[in-house]
This record gives structure tokens, C-alpha cells and sequence, in this order.
């Protein structure tokens, strides 16, 4: 009888640390997917990341300013490798220029029309006046 109680409590365990670990995350799928949709997206992932690991390894200064830049090529090598958003069937060196692009958005080094203009200027997006 012990042995029958004690599978049904681990069975019990079990189930429940599933059900815990998935009720207890803030982070949702659809809102991580979010962050390859735009290019301000990617900025403000990259700003959620690097305060979460800011946080957890204690940074502070210059340090931050290149773990985010770290934190941006990652996020965009991850969309790159699985087609998400604004990496859809890129080239793999956007990694590099969608990520820089980022982590200054991200880092406040510069504003949407800068980094438009940059966009523009590598034929990367199709300027207003031809539209």
C-alpha cells in the first residue's frame, strides 16, 4: 500500500510541476514573436534580454552596452535561423546589420529615422517617396 501511495503522489508531482512551471512564466510564445516583426521590436527584445541578464550576472556601464550588443546579434541570428518576421528569407549577414541596428535603437545611440535612413541608404527598405 506504501508503494501504491508513493507512485500516486510522484504521478501527482509530476503533473503539478508542469502545470506550475507553464502558469508560472511571464513570457508568452506569441509575445516573443513579436520581437522579429519590426525592427523596433527586435530593439525592445533586446532590452528585455540584456535587464534580465543585466540582472542576473550584476553589470554595469560599458559592459551592458556590449552584452546588449551580444544580446541584439543573438536575437537576430535566432530569427534568421528560423525565419521569423523581418529575417524571412534574408541574406545571413542581416544578422549583423539588423543587429547593430538594434542594440543602438536599443542603447539609445540613435533614433527610427537614423536608423531608417541607414536602412534606406543599403537598400534594405524601400524609401516613402516611392511608395
Amino acid at each position: 500500500m506504501k508503494k501504491a501511495s508513493f507512485i500516486l503522489i510522484l504521478i501527482t508531482i509530476i503533473f503539478l510541476t508542469a502545470s506550475l512551471l507553464y502558469a508560472q512564466s511571464d513570457l508568452q510564445v506569441e509575445q516573443v514573436q513579436d520581437w522579429f516583426t519590426s525592427l523596433t521590436g527586435l530593439a525592445a527584445g533586446t532590452l528585455f534580454v540584456t535587464a534580465y541578464v543585466k540582472k542576473t550576472i550584476k553589470t554595469n556601464g560599458s559592459i551592458t552596452i556590449v552584452l546588449s550588443v551580444l544580446i541584439s546579434f543573438l536575437l537576430s541570428a535566432v530569427g534568421w535561423y528560423f525565419n521569423l518576421g523581418i529575417f524571412n528569407s534574408v541574406k545571413w549577414y542581416y544578422i549583423f546589420i539588423y543587429g547593430l541596428s538594434a542594440a543602438s535603437m536599443a542603447n539609445g545611440l540613435s533614433t527610427w529615422s537614423i536608423i531608417s535612413d541607414l536602412l534606406t541608404l543599403l537598400k534594405l527598405k524601400e524609401p516613402k517617396w516611392m511608395k
